[in-house]
């Protein structure tokens, strides 16, 4: 039993077993550890589900992103739509693509493709978003 209590000693962190002497005390503060480590895995547990309510939420909107950053386009898509598709839209749509990253993250395809606008003037991120939702 002496070698038993030992090991679980020394599983916990000295910081609740300071200026404690008795086995009982010991004990005490191992069950309130326990009970610490019970509430941080509840935590982060919801933390969890809450961003992947964020991440993987379903909204039309989530899927595909367009947005300007410095003076490229950048565009976020979500899902399996067809990248060669994407591309088209965007040579018909005078842009350049400087990068086009693809990974799979829990099962769901994810590109995010860096273009320059080869046009000079104003460019309707708004309209090209529109026609790249319209292919899916």
């Amino acid at each position: 039993m002496a070698k038993l209590y030992q090991r679980l000693r020394l599983l916990i962190p000295s910081k609740y077993l300071m200026g404690k002497r008795a086995i009982s005390d010991h004990l005490e503060e191992i069950v309130d550890y326990v009970k610490d480590l019970k509430e941080n895995i509840e935590d982060l547990e919801r933390k969890r589900e809450k961003l992947k309510n964020i991440i993987y939420s379903n909204d039309d909107e989530d899927k595909i992103i367009v947005k300007l950053c410095n003076d490229q386009v950048e565009i976020s898509i979500k899902g399996g739509l067809s990248l060669s598709k994407v591309l088209k839209v965007l040579m018909k749509e005078g842009l350049m693509v400087n990068s086009c990253v693809s990974s799979i993250v829990d099962h769901n395809l994810h590109h995010i493709i860096q273009s320059k606008v080869n046009t000079r003037g104003d460019f309707d991120l708004a309209m090209l978003q529109s026609k790249l939702m319209s292919l899916s």
